[in-house]
């Protein structure tokens, strides 16, 4: 059984968690079956021999290059630079689009034109001519070059900031507050994210005649669960610590703050909507548990108690660098 096949498509970096690319590669390598399909991301367009260099590498019959021109949100063109190294030339082929093409539909497109430039099977090495002999022999099979085994590269981890309006409410003591949170993300696309922040949230304690400060410092990972077009899926968990403090104004007109440092973890569903490249919105609620409650003291009286319970929402905004 001779080997598979091997197709590289380059991509540049910045493109390759777009819709239209996703849905490219899921084409190409349905359209071209029994194929081996590699995806080598690039920071930018390959020259001629990068690209030839990138192939040889894992012995390649085909590098595929695959560029947008234009932005894709705005109609475009994508350009295929494609080399099968059994021909003498580089050969290459432009698709437009209309500003209603959906990323996806683009996608396939240019999935599809793919598996028409590169060749399915290996051509049959030409044989001489054999001169007759008298006698007939036997055939001897002629050997196979052996399977080699080939790895499909896992997507490269990339850096995400986040930036969230937050708000908490519970039915219970002291739980509304609202305030802002920043995150780094490290994710593998379609797989996890590991997850740093901080923020801060303010609310209001009627009983004491006081106002709430929350400091939040969370440390966790998100699990993405399902992708349907742009929208993405998951499931957050995240370790925390809080620092509730209360600060009033005491009968002689000074300020008294106190604090208490709490730990914690929540639990989140969130949204998220690719806008482009680099750029999503995205929103999740959940609910956060702190390990105990804190009782809120006026003199000798327990005047509120900040429970150990809350609902917890953010809505925000996340860059890919």
């Amino acid at each position: 059984m001779a080997a598979p096949v091997v197709v590289v498509i380059l991509i540049v970096a910045s493109d390759a968690g777009s819709p239209a690319t996703q849905t490219m590669v899921t084409t190409a390598r349905a359209a071209l079956g029994s194929a081996v399909v590699l995806v080598q991301e690039v920071p930018a367009p390959a020259t001629d021999e990068q690209a030839s260099k990138v192939g040889a590498q894992v012995h390649a019959d085909a590098v595929v290059q695959v560029t947008w021109p234009a932005a894709q949100g705005d109609g475009g063109k994508a350009h295929l630079h494609v080399r099968v190294f059994s021909q003498p030339a580089w050969t290459d082929r432009d698709l437009s689009f209309g500003s209603a093409d959906a990323p996806t539909e683009r996608g396939r497109a240019v999935g599809l034109a793919i598996s028409t430039m590169v060749p399915v099977e290996r051509p049959e090495p030409s044989e001489p001519k054999k001169p007759e002999r008298p006698t007939e022999l036997a055939a001897t099979p002629a050997p196979t070059a052996p399977t080699t085994p080939t790895r499909t590269r896992p997507p490269a981890p990339r850096f995400e900031l986040d930036a969230a309006a937050l708000g908490t409410f519970g039915f219970v003591g002291v739980a509304n507050g609202a305030g802002g949170e920043l995150a780094a993300r490290l994710a593998v696309p379609e797989s996890f994210a590991l997850r740093l922040g901080g923020g801060v949230r303010f609310g209001e304690m009627d009983e004491a005649r006081a106002s709430t400060s929350t400091t939040r410092l969370s440390g966790g990972v998100s699990v993405h669960a399902a992708r349907v077009g742009a929208l993405d899926v998951a499931v957050q968990v995240d370790a925390l610590l809080l620092h509730h403090s209360v600060t009033r104004k005491a009968s002689d007109g000074a300020h008294v703050a106190r604090g208490r440092f709490v730990g914690a973890a929540d639990l989140l569903g969130e949204a998220s909507l690719r806008l482009g490249p680099r750029v999503s919105v995205f929103g999740a609620a959940g609910i956060e548990l702190a390990t105990g409650e804190t009782h809120v003291v006026v003199g000798s009286e327990s005047v509120a108690t900040i429970p150990r319970a809350r609902g917890i929402v953010l809505l925000g905004v996340r860059l890919r660098l």
